[in-house]
């Protein structure tokens, strides 16, 4: 089993990406619970890309693999008015590091041209082997 995280990028969690520390009275380090609990892989879904380097830089610096993905609002039609009638979350991940630039231009796209929405035609047409 490998359990899902969240960080605290996703302003929705209290769990940091900070390195591995003794126990304190901030947030809890995701990479800390990892290391407590030897586990080689880790899965970090968010709902922006923010905490994406940072997530890399430090699994990579410690030897744990990251399988990243971000939580996607997915609609009928991500150009019509009323997106969040027919709206779901879908969560994406990168395969590798192309898949890990692949999410960062749907990413892109969902939050410059449609407000944060993706839709399945869109995704159809931008879907990459690597995600």
């Amino acid at each position: 089993m490998i359990p899902l995280f969240k960080s605290t990028y996703s302003r929705k969690s209290i769990l940091s990406l900070e390195k591995p520390s003794p126990p304190n009275d901030g947030p809890d380090s995701i990479f800390s619970i990892a290391k407590d609990h030897d586990l080689k892989q880790i899965v970090l879904v968010e709902d922006e890309f923010t905490g994406f380097k940072t997530a890399l830089d430090r699994s990579k610096e410690l030897g744990i693999q990251l399988i990243f993905g971000i939580r996607f609002n997915v609609c009928n039609d991500r150009t019509a008015e009323d997106k969040k009638s027919s709206a779901h979350k879908l969560i994406v991940f990168a395969k590798n590091d192309e898949g890990a630039k692949s999410l960062m231009k749907l990413y892109s796209l969902a939050f410059t041209e449609s407000g944060g929405f993706l839709d399945c035609a869109t995704l159809k047409e931008k879907w990459s082997p690597n995600l």
